[in-house]
């Protein structure tokens, strides 16, 4: 496809839009199957597809960019390739802080996950501050939707990032209040999923004798 001319791909918007997102999802398989060179090769195609969608496409552009940016940047924080990571992730939640005020709603998830992406490397990159922002405003962007309860699970993984930041900056009675209230939620979670084991309410418990 990326042969033909430009002129000639814009008649193809739709379709070309369809194939970068399925690339998209090919990528996100070979993430999940940690074969994460093939996750980028898939991603960089998705990526190269959309500059040859047509603006008067349905498509908005911008917003399929975010995503992927933040695809890539996940799959480089996977490689500990931090800077690559930052880079990514920054430029996806550059484009989030434009496009999220405008459906949030719509896109709530998309910036919950840029966010908490963007919070690891800054751990990862030791710039704490930074890290404690990006999750504070996952945590205050959970608080005040319309939908909390869909939220839940993004809420309880935002807080156990949070709490070993907080361990790794050894204040531990901060992370320790902190797993409490996760904890909390997971099991709350678990019992409205009549789930009568959960590998993340034993990931808190673990979290949670190293903090005391």
């Amino acid at each position: 496809l990326l042969k033909y001319d430009s002129s000639y791909l814009e008649k193809y918007s739709s379709t070309l839009s369809n194939i970068s997102e399925l690339y998209r999802s090919i990528g996100e398989v070979n993430q999940d199957r940690t074969t994460l060179g093939q996750a980028l090769e898939y991603n960089q195609a998705s990526l190269d597809l959309l500059q040859f969608i047509s603006d008067t496409d349905k498509v908005d552009k911008p917003l399929y960019a975010a995503a992927r940016y933040n695809n890539r940047g996940s799959i480089f924080l996977e490689l500990n390739q931090n800077d690559s990571a930052l880079y990514y992730i920054g430029k996806s939640d550059s484009l989030w802080n434009i496009y999220y005020p405008t459906n949030m709603n719509k896109y709530i998830t998309y910036r919950c996950h840029s966010l908490n992406n963007l919070a690891i490397v800054y751990s990862r990159l030791q710039q704490y501050e930074k890290a404690h922002q990006a999750f504070d405003k996952v945590l205050a962007i959970c608080d005040s939707s319309n939908s909390p309860m869909l939220l839940r699970e993004t809420y309880v993984a935002t807080l156990t990032s949070k709490g070993v930041l907080l361990r790794r900056e050894k204040k531990y009675k901060e992370a320790i209040n902190i797993y409490l209230h996760a904890l909390a939620l997971q099991m709350e979670i678990s019992k409205d999923k009549k789930e009568k084991y959960s590998q993340k309410q034993s990931y808190l418990y673990e979290n949670l004798a190293t903090a005391s």
